[in-house]
């Protein structure tokens, strides 16, 4: 993404944009700010709070992969404005209604943002490098073209069809769950 692509894609003069930024991090971190603020706003706070941490993560997901441009940037940036803080909040309230100590909710939420933000960056720059790709879906997780050696790769040979079916999204929210049922398990103790 440049001023210039942007220019050309509103129809204005590309130095137009300084006029409301002062370089590209800006307004990337301004672009991610909203996608995080509309995705908080998105989320039902009457959900108990694993529903309402699944679909933080599922919209999460769908969103910064549908703006790859800016998703990809997601895994490595902060922006410190308000989107951010209601996910930060929304993040931190669903762990507190979990039952999870203080020290636990802190410790969680850094867990499972970095997980979501990794993971969604991850799959947003692929979809930058691959056009092909429309959804999360459309990648597929591990190729098993160079599989077909059942001496040298027996356990893989065995499994390429499970490996050929893996889904990035999938994957993906697999692991959240597996990150909530920690959260549940540690809080039951609590």
């Amino acid at each position: 993404m440049s001023f210039r692509a942007l220019g050309r894609e509103l129809g204005a003069d590309p130095t137009a944009v300084y006029r409301h930024f002062r370089d590209r991090n800006e307004l990337v971190e301004a672009c991610l700010d909203r996608l995080l603020g509309q995705i908080a706003g998105s989320i039902s706070t009457e959900l108990p709070w694993r529903e309402r941490l699944r679909a933080t993560a599922d919209t999460y997901f769908e969103v910064i992969v549908a703006h790859p441009v800016i998703g990809a940037e997601a895994g490595h940036r902060t922006t410190g404005g308000p989107g951010e803080l209601a996910m930060l909040e929304l993040l931190l309230v669903s762990l507190a209604d979990a039952g999870l100590s203080r020290e636990r909710v802190v410790r969680y939420y850094s867990l499972l943002a970095g997980y979501a933000a990794s993971v969604a960056a991850a799959a947003a720059a692929y979809r930058l490098q691959d056009d092909r790709i429309q959804l999360p879906a459309d990648r597929i997780w591990v190729g098993t073209q160079g599989l077909m050696d059942p001496v040298r790769y027996p356990t893989a040979f065995g499994l390429r069809d499970e490996l050929a079916a893996l889904r990035t999204d999938e994957v993906f929210l697999s692991g959240f769950e597996l990150l909530l049922d920690t959260v549940e398990t540690t809080a039951v103790r609590e």
